[in-house]
């Protein structure tokens, strides 16, 4: 599968020395891939990706500046696509502690928190994602086993929503890509909230941890709307 990819970025986002995160200003990204099989030229297929974000500053008391953080993700795939998008799940990075051991969750182009991973299915998605940040308090000297040393904690409010779904044209015709498992033409909705950890590995190796828990209050049919748990590395975005 040969393959040509165009990415471009514009960015105006900045934080100062002890942000939470990035606190204001928007960035925006496009990914675009041009797939095909060697020999078949009929392969042929083109899927962009679109995501914008904006932060807003809030002025209230703390070590760090509040922040409203917005994001929108926006897949689309043609009709002869082999991939398709999944929506669901939580959103951050992966460590291997030991060979073989590996914690976190991996970047997700359409997550929802509280929700299980890959949800919806199709080949065109979305997703957006609504988050509040406050600092709650910055640590002189607290130290830990191994070396481990806790920085600072936050707090962080959020909604999450996303769908996905298929062609009619595709659907009708039984394609693989449109029959697989996951459900589909469905969005789902949670909202929830995260305790954050900002820790170091004798002070070199910088960590985030984030323990969240999240629940749905919209989902499609057939599918519960129990809370989820989850401690997970990483930014959200």
């Amino acid at each position: 599968y040969p393959s040509l990819l165009l990415s471009g970025s514009y960015s105006t986002a900045r934080r100062s020395l002890r942000g939470l995160s990035a606190e204001e200003g928007v960035t925006l990204t496009q990914n675009t891939s041009y797939r095909w099989r060697e020999d078949d030229a009929s392969t042929a297929s083109l899927q962009t990706v679109l995501t914008g974000r904006a932060y807003i500053p809030l002025t209230l008391p703390g070590y760090a500046r509040h922040v409203l953080a917005l994001r929108t993700a926006v897949g689309i795939s043609d009709e002869r696509t082999a991939n398709e998008f999944v929506v669901g799940g939580v959103s951050g990075t992966t460590t291997e502690l030991v060979p073989g051991v590996v914690i976190g969750d991996p970047t997700r182009v359409f997550p929802v928190r509280g929700v299980r991973p890959e949800l919806l299915r199709g080949i065109r998605a979305y997703a957006a994602s609504a988050e509040y940040r406050a600092p709650l308090v910055m640590l002189r000297s607290v130290s830990g086993p191994f070396g481990f040393y806790l920085d600072r904690l936050s707090f962080a409010a959020f909604t999450d929503m996303g769908g996905a779904w298929c062609p009619a044209s595709l659907a009708e015709t039984g394609t693989p890509i449109c029959t697989a498992r996951g459900g589909r033409d469905a969005w789902v909705a949670s909202a929830g909230a995260e305790l954050i950890f900002d820790l170091a590995l004798q002070y070199d190796v910088p960590y985030r941890l984030r323990v969240g828990a999240g629940a749905p209050w919209r989902t499609p049919a057939g599918t519960g709307r129990s809370a989820a748990f989850y401690i997970t590395l990483g930014g959200t975005f």
